[in-house]
């Protein structure tokens, strides 16, 4: 998807540069501003991604990042609201995310919205491997 987030995420862009999701999916970037003016740094994204899954009405949260810097500064909070306004929209039914459990503040701000573990395993056939994989999901 990060190949081409535009074709991937279905983004029309209107002719006065503003954009928009037609669609079901959906990517949003957070922009640093300074004083109040934006200065085209994206410190933060968070994508929607209907195709991920074969139920298009239960999509996949992907993509979620912040800046390190910007961290616990409300940045991924705003983003997950934002996702979860165009999920509610769209009258979706759920969405999952797929995350380390080693990040285990990426964990606790999923489970503060309302998502719920509902899975955790290893790295398949390598069991030396220190990787746990955590699903969650969110009914809507």
């Amino acid at each position: 998807d990060f190949a081409d987030i535009g074709k991937h995420y279905g983004v029309v862009t209107r002719p006065d540069g503003t954009s928009f999701f037609p669609g079901n999916n959906g990517f949003w970037v957070a922009e640093l501003l300074v004083t109040g003016r934006p200065t085209g740094e994206i410190v933060g994204c968070i994508g929607l991604d209907c195709a991920f899954r074969a139920d298009p009405s239960h999509p996949e949260l992907r993509r979620m990042a912040v800046s390190s810097s910007l961290q616990r500064k409300g940045i991924g909070r705003r983003l997950l609201e934002e996702l979860l306004r165009h999920a509610r929209d769209r009258k979706l039914r759920a969405i999952n995310i797929q995350t380390t459990a080693h990040s285990k503040s990426a964990v606790g701000i999923y489970e503060r919205f309302g998502w719920r573990i509902i899975s955790e395993q290893g790295a398949p056939g390598k069991p030396w491997l220190d990787f746990r994989l955590v699903e969650l999901t969110m009914e809507l």
